[in-house]
């Protein structure tokens, strides 16, 4: 049930955090969640804190600021809304993290998908008496496939997630997870050179993209761990 209302609380942050800023912002500032995470591992479960992951954190703080300040140069208007929009991706990153912690200790006694049951369905519950169904109306084909895709995707992904979570340590899943800007980017990148009408171009520079790759290299530095041999 924590694991649920955190989930909730990620989306809420992260979707908000979209629509504030751009999918490349967002993606970028939601890496602080597999920081997080690796963070928990030092402090709440005791584990070892090599220099390099030490130094992964400080890169990854020092590419934050570099991408955050290059994104305010860059921005001719709708600052506010960017600091804003920042803001609710690290308090989706936050949430985020408290799920994947509450997630890993789960699913060792439960199986992932009874629990993606609960995880899933609990936010949906405690959001329904803030939906506003009549604006479903007024979707067309297209919208409704849109979202058809978000929630296939979705379910796809967590479910995979949540095997993963079973399967592999934590740590390694995070470096796998740091590909999600990467994709990002090169999606983004695509449609902005083909000049589509239905999303708005990003700003690139190559101060922005440096501070990106600078943030995703502290990411892995940060959460990556040598697997340990037994003699």
């Amino acid at each position: 049930m924590l694991a649920g209302c955190f989930l909730g609380l990620n989306y809420i942050g992260f979707i908000t955090g979209v629509h504030l800023t751009s999918p490349s912002i967002s993606q970028v500032f939601i890496q602080t969640g597999p920081v997080i995470l690796a963070i928990a591992g030092f402090v709440i479960f005791k584990e070892k804190v090599s220099v390099r992951q030490g130094f992964g954190l400080l890169v990854v703080l020092l590419g934050m600021l570099v991408f955050y300040r290059e994104q305010i140069v860059v921005l001719a208007h709708g600052l506010g809304e960017y600091k804003k929009g920042v803001l609710w991706v690290l308090f989706g990153a936050f949430s985020w993290s408290i799920y994947a912690i509450s997630q890993k200790k789960a699913v060792v006694t439960h199986h992932p998908m009874q629990l993606n049951l609960v995880i899933f369905g609990l936010p949906a519950i405690l959001m329904i008496p803030f939906v506003k169904f009549s604006m479903f109306a007024n979707l067309n084909l297209t919208d409704w496939l849109i979202l058809l895709f978000l929630g296939l995707n979705t379910l796809a992904a967590y479910g995979s997630l949540a095997f993963a979570l079973k399967y592999l340590e934590a740590n390694k899943i995070s470096v796998i997870i740091t590909l999600n800007p990467l994709i990002t980017f090169t999606v983004m990148a695509w449609l902005s050179k083909k000049q589509v009408s239905w999303i708005e171009a990003e700003n690139y520079t190559l101060l922005t993209i440096f501070g990106a790759l600078t943030v995703i290299t502290g990411v892995i530095l940060t959460v990556w761990k040598r697997p340990t041999h037994k003699p």
